[in-house]
């Protein structure tokens, strides 16, 4: 009896949904679980430490022998410069992979201060304010259709956006993390939007300052 119970509710079969084409590590422990034990919550936590690209994992059981996963994968935002490599962030600031030679056109970080490569690795969070504000005024901006070359973090009170070519004509956006997020949001937002009615250009948005400052 208990061969046939532990046999006919071994898992047997996963069936895969979301996972975008990566090879995701930790599949193949789940092959000869039993079914009726299993716990998915705690299987999917140990999915997403070993899977940088995991945002979340949902797990059900179908009996008798299947199990179905369903992924929410991390999107890619930017590049960040390291010695001898860049870290790819997405924008909570989670390394999703390390690189030699960027590839792929992503807006490119330069942190004041250059991170060994070996420093962090997959599945880490680079947990600096100045990285992680640029990271959210970054995913912010392109909401908007306007698309960041680079980034420039020079200081704290000086982060330099440095944007593609745009129907406003912006070619830099400043920022400080000595301001509100929401502060500087907002302020954003009323400028693009005096921008768009106006149909006037500017080439400089600076956000540091109590007001928003534009130059020509």
């Amino acid at each position: 009896f208990l061969h046939f119970f532990f046999s006919f509710f071994s898992v047997k079969q996963v069936q895969i949904f979301g996972s975008g084409g990566k090879n995701i590590l930790g599949l193949e422990q789940l092959y000869g679980k039993n079914l009726i034990f299993f716990n998915p919550k705690h299987f999917a936590s140990e999915l997403i430490s070993l899977n940088s690209y995991l945002k979340s994992v949902e797990i059900k059981k179908k009996f008798p022998s299947t199990l179905v996963l369903k992924f929410s994968l991390r999107e890619p935002l930017a590049v960040l410069q390291a010695k001898q490599g860049y870290f790819i962030l997405d924008k909570e600031g989670r390394l999703l992979e390390r690189i030699r030679k960027v590839e792929r056109e992503y807006p490119m970080i330069n942190f004041y201060q250059r991170f060994d490569f070996e420093e962090f690795s997959p599945g880490d969070f680079i947990e600096y304010n100045e990285i992680k504000y640029s990271l959210w005024f970054l995913d912010l901006i392109e909401s908007y259709g306007i698309k960041v070359k680079a980034v420039d973090i020079l200081r704290g009170d000086m982060i330099r956006f440095n944007l593609r070519e745009n129907d406003f004509g912006i070619r830099k956006i400043y920022l400080t993390i000595e301001k509100k997020l929401e502060k500087e949001e907002t302020e954003l937002k009323e400028v693009l939007k005096y921008l768009k009615v106006s149909g006037k250009k500017v080439r400089e948005i600076d956000l540091r300052y109590k007001r928003p400052i534009l130059r020509n």
